[in-house]
């Protein structure tokens, strides 16, 4: 009798070890994919819904910098109890710096750039504006873009309009594009 109550129990626990949340079977299939991105410091996943969940996670690359993920994940309806996730790299402070750096770089090649700001619109997308002096002291305005070049990249096609005046002088020709060279 003792040999089947530890066999029972042995299975019971054994059992037990193999249950994974939906959570942990999320954040795992997350680290094992990034893991090839650099050295995973974080993954934190959680259900929203009961076929989403949304997180993040925290992949420190090779020049030692932490870069943060948004993560969301969905049940597969073909699959059952599959799902399909991504992460998008954040667009953060660091970010939003690289692209105005580039912006600026390029458009000093014109004159001399006073002022670039952009704002965060999604983790795709920034907007704002350059501005420029010309060599006659004239101040023009151009509307700037940025767009990530692909789902998972972290560089970023920029383009900025045409200029226009701050006062009444005409704008100067074109505008540009360009890659946060990154």
């Amino acid at each position: 009798m003792r040999k089947v109550v530890l066999t029972a129990g042995l299975m019971l626990v054994l059992a037990g070890c193999q249950v994974q949340s939906e959570e942990d079977m999320i954040e795992g299939s997350i680290r094992n994919t990034l893991s090839n991105q650099g050295n995973i410091q974080e993954v934190e996943i959680t259900k929203q819904d009961q076929d989403n969940f949304s997180g993040f996670a925290v992949v420190r690359d090779a020049n030692g910098q932490n870069n943060r993920l948004n993560c969301n994940a969905r049940r597969n309806a073909e699959k059952g109890s599959n799902f399909d996730w991504h992460c998008l790299p954040t667009i953060d402070e660091a970010t939003l710096t690289n692209v105005e750096n580039a912006i600026r770089r390029d458009l000093s090649q014109r004159g001399n750039v006073t002022q670039v700001e952009m704002t965060r619109q999604d983790d795709s997308n920034m907007t704002g504006f350059a501005e420029l002096q010309d060599s006659s002291g004239n101040q023009y305005r151009s509307s700037c873009t940025a767009r990530r070049e692909r789902e998972t990249s972290a560089n970023f096609d920029w383009r900025c309009g045409p200029a226009e005046p701050a006062g009444a002088a005409a704008p100067p020709a074109g505008g540009d594009d360009g890659k946060d060279g990154k």
